[in-house]
């Protein structure tokens, strides 16, 4: 593989990156790390990012024909028994995540090969981890050491008929997020709040023991690690904008039980009942008995889109 680091400087590697990063935090473990003060150590992992292409073994680790295909595949983007406006007026299907990675219209088939290199990538991705993890045992820094595993975003590969990331369905912006921290004495707990990327670094603040500035808008997750305290955010935005040669441009606000999905660019509007619709397959906009619901969280996006991005605008 040969990668460009910027100002015509390529180097060629030998070995696989998320093995090349590992290295380098297992190495800054053992020699390079501060004795005598807290550290930082930031690994920030290519993969799972597509061409999905995990070496060796990993690459025949799941076969296609054992996949089960998720309730909401489809061929193609639909809303109900129409294609989405937004996706086929607008030049979605002309995205290079959608017509390079997974073949267009898509196929059981072509899903299903698509996810068992995806699995695969990931088993390889989660043992690198666990390098970092013993090493940290070794060293004997495990229990004092705020572990924090996440993504920015998720993947579809064939949800919805998507393949890519441009999406605000639960595929796309549903995340993992794991926090080990044995200081605090808590393990194997779940919690199923609303929580967002944006409190990552007051947790972080919480846990160093540094003043969480007034600006930031996030919450330390430290509360619910310990299971105290109460959690009283009621919903949760997200957003995507895409290179103007595509002018997919969406918002969304999530509830603990419903979400609502405006594609700004062609005024469609979703909604859905994720407790008992979790796949988003019965779009409920326009109904008339959810007429009030969806007047709400229309109004609480433009609400939270005129404070985050200034006047409205598509």
């Amino acid at each position: 593989m040969v990668k460009d680091f910027g100002g015509g400087n390529k180097r060629r590697i030998e070995r696989f990156d998320s093995e090349l990063f590992t290295d380098a935090a297992v190495e800054f473990l053992d020699a390079r790390r501060p004795k005598d003060k807290p550290f930082l150590l930031f690994v920030s992992y290519m993969t799972p990012h597509d061409p999905w292409t995990p070496p060796g073994k990993y690459a025949a680790m799941y076969k296609p024909q054992t996949i089960d295909l998720l309730p909401n595949f489809m061929p193609r983007p639909m809303n109900g028994l129409e294609p989405f406006r937004y996706y086929t007026d607008w030049h979605g299907e002309n995205l290079r995540d959608e017509k390079q990675m997974v073949p267009f219209p898509r196929t059981a088939e072509g899903v299903r090969d698509v996810r068992s290199r995806y699995y695969g990538t990931i088993t390889h991705d989660d043992e690198q981890i666990g390098r970092i993890l013993s090493k940290l045992d070794e060293k004997q820094l495990t229990e004092n050491a705020l572990v924090i595993f996440l993504a920015d975003h998720g993947i579809s590969l064939g949800a919805h008929g998507i393949s890519g990331k441009q999406t605000m369905y639960e595929e796309g912006i549903r995340l993992p997020l794991i926090i080990r921290y044995p200081k605090l004495k808590r393990r194997g707990a779940e919690n199923f709040e609303l929580v967002s990327l944006i409190d990552i670094f007051p947790t972080i603040c919480e846990a160093a023991g540094t003043a969480i500035p007034e600006s930031v808008e996030g919450k330390s997750l430290l509360g619910l690690y310990r299971g105290r305290g109460t959690w009283d955010r009621k919903h949760i935005f997200a957003s995507f904008v895409s290179p103007t040669r595509h002018r997919l441009n969406m918002r969304c606000i999530r509830t603990e039980r419903y979400k609502l999905i405006h594609h700004l660019t062609t005024d469609e509007i979703e909604l859905y009942d994720l407790e008992g619709d979790p796949y988003e397959l019965d779009n409920l906009a326009g109904a008339e008995r959810f007429k009030d619901l969806q007047k709400q969280l229309v109004a609480q996006l433009a609400t939270w889109r005129a404070k985050a991005e200034g006047p409205a605008r598509r």
